[in-house]
């Protein structure tokens, strides 16, 4: 095979032939072409393939100038018009920014009043779509959470919180906590998000184990919950005085009839046996304690953000990967020194405040989750400290003293935050002591 020969032009051939240079013409210079740059009038080449384009979109001359600006990277010394689209090169890749103002120049891309962020992509699924994955227990798709009702703030998911949950016309099907906590107490289930304007607070919807969704074709029927049900099944068996018969009716069946005596005499009887058994029909009855159709289970979540609206304040992926370690709404995977780091928290602490002691009788509000403690002698055997924690009452402790003379008796009693203690004694020595003991587990304010 014969080498080629090197080509003795550089540029296309119809130029080199009769191409010629010059200005654009005044037509052109309205179509928004720029005049410094030379105009190409034959030959097949790159400005001509412009010109063409350009013509071809009727482009005016602000539009070529936004287009040019547009796609460009970023350049702080360049004039921006509104709407204007530029590229920033970023240690995470290239970001696209949007301009907010005109005239937009030497502005810094972090002012988000001037410049806003637009991210690559679509991003996925829309805010608030529903879906089913086959994640592990340690893992969490991105932009998406669990629908197990765990709480979050607004400030972690900042758009989602004003533009899908409180803004003046929510986007997602909303509920306060106390609605929320209703619904899951009637029917174990809860398909709105929980939100709690005050604090900034909102819980995901909460679908647990079992659960399956259905259309919604009406804003009625949208966040609605269901129980299992089927059609009742009836039927009746009785003995027909006239005719001498049994007979059976719905889902009863006759199974043997026999007749005793002769008919019309006062021995004569009829007599039989029934059953109903709906298994024996098919196996799919009785295999199960509620409805249940053929299944696969996965766990749900719902998108909070996408790329286009990812403004999460949190780190995703660091997330995601330590969400697995967190305790769930049910509290059943605590590991056996969580559980043990629990059951501490409700033991006396090391924050004790001096109570003064009243008549027998009065009653004391528990500043914390904690113990009252009263340390008191007795002068004879058979007195007494009691501390209730209703007025009835019906709950407490009591201690009596079991020998004569200055015997100690000390009572403690666990209460909550905001309860009140009823103390009731006929001890007549000496209060040896009279506090409160704060929790362990009770966040005290020095």
């Amino acid at each position: 095979m014969t080498k080629p020969i090197k080509p003795s032009l550089n540029i296309p051939e119809g130029f080199a032939a009769n191409g010629t240079k010059t200005d654009f013409e005044q037509e052109k210079i309205q179509n928004g072409f720029d005049p410094v740059d030379p105009d190409v009038l034959a030959g097949d080449n790159l400005n001509k393939f412009i010109d063409d384009t350009y013509k071809g979109l009727n482009y005016t001359v602000d539009g070529v100038t936004d287009l040019y600006k547009g796609l460009v990277v970023y350049d702080e010394n360049e004039v921006y018009n509104l709407n204007s689209l530029v590229f920033h090169i970023e240690d995470e890749g290239v970001a696209l920014y949007q301009s907010l103002i005109a005239d937009n120049t030497g502005n810094q891309l972090t002012d988000t009043t001037k410049w806003k962020k637009l991210e690559l992509g679509s991003g996925g699924m829309s805010i608030g779509t529903l879906f089913p994955s086959f994640a592990t227990s340690d893992y969490v798709p991105e932009y998406a959470l669990p629908c197990d009702g765990s709480e979050y703030s607004g400030a972690q998911f900042p758009s989602l919180w004003s533009d899908y949950l409180t803004a003046a016309t929510p986007k997602l099907l909303t509920c306060t906590y106390e609605e929320f906590q209703q619904e899951i107490t009637q029917h174990g289930k809860c398909a709105k998000f929980a939100i709690d304007e005050t604090n900034s607070k909102f819980k995901t919807p909460y679908i647990p184990d079992g659960t399956f969704i259905q259309q919604a074709m009406s804003e009625d029927e949208a966040g609605k919950v269901y129980n299992a049900g089927l059609p009742n099944i009836t039927g009746s068996v009785a003995n027909d005085m006239l005719s001498y018969q049994i007979v059976a009716s719905g889902a009863f069946n006759i199974d043997q009839l026999g007749t005793q005596g002769a008919q019309g005499s006062s021995s004569y009887g009829r007599w039989g046996s029934f059953s109903f058994d709906a298994s024996r029909v098919s196996d799919v009855y009785g295999n199960s304690s509620t409805v249940q159709p053929e299944a696969i289970a996965l766990r749900w979540f719902v998108v909070v953000a996408n790329a286009s609206e990812n403004e999460s304040a949190m780190d995703w992926s660091q997330w995601a990967t330590t969400l697995g370690a967190k305790a769930n709404v049910d509290g059943d995977n605590f590991s056996a020194v969580g559980k043990s780091n629990i059951t501490g928290f409700a033991m006396p602490g090391n924050k004790i405040i001096n109570l003064t002691l009243g008549e027998s009788g009065a009653t004391y509000t528990a500043p914390a989750n904690g113990w009252f403690v009263l340390n008191k002698t007795a002068g004879r055997s058979g007195e007494f400290i009691g501390m209730n924690t209703d007025a009835e009452g019906n709950s407490g402790v009591i201690s009596m003293s079991r020998a004569p003379g200055a015997f100690p008796i000390q009572v403690s009693c666990p209460i909550a935050k905001g309860e009140k203690l009823l103390l009731m004694y006929s001890a007549s020595g000496e209060t040896m002591g009279f506090y409160f003991v704060y929790a362990q587990g009770e966040e005290v304010e020095e």
